[in-house]
């Protein structure tokens, strides 16, 4: 699995305001009678969609564009990697 912009995002934004805004969001859809399907969340350099109805999570380098700008990952590879499970 090809793993280049979530080790991107790993190293140059997951710091603790993101971390506790990614747990927030899980936290968050995990609530009962949660009304959200998706969540975006945007930082300095990436932009994340977690999709917790297909399951995946969506990792955007903002400050570049055309192939290789956006990565799929499925949600719990995410979550995990970024240490919220």
């Amino acid at each position: 699995m090809k793993v280049d912009l979530l080790s991107d995002f790993l190293q140059q934004e997951m710091r603790g305001p993101v971390m506790e805004m990614l747990a927030a969001a899980v936290n968050e859809s995990r609530r009962p009678g949660a009304q959200f399907v998706v969540r975006e969340l945007e930082f300095n350099c990436f932009d994340v969609v977690l999709d917790f109805e297909r399951r995946v999570a969506k990792i955007v380098n903002i400050l570049s564009s055309g192939n290789g700008s956006e990565q799929e990952v499925p949600l719990q590879f995410f979550l995990d990697a970024c240490g919220l499970i």
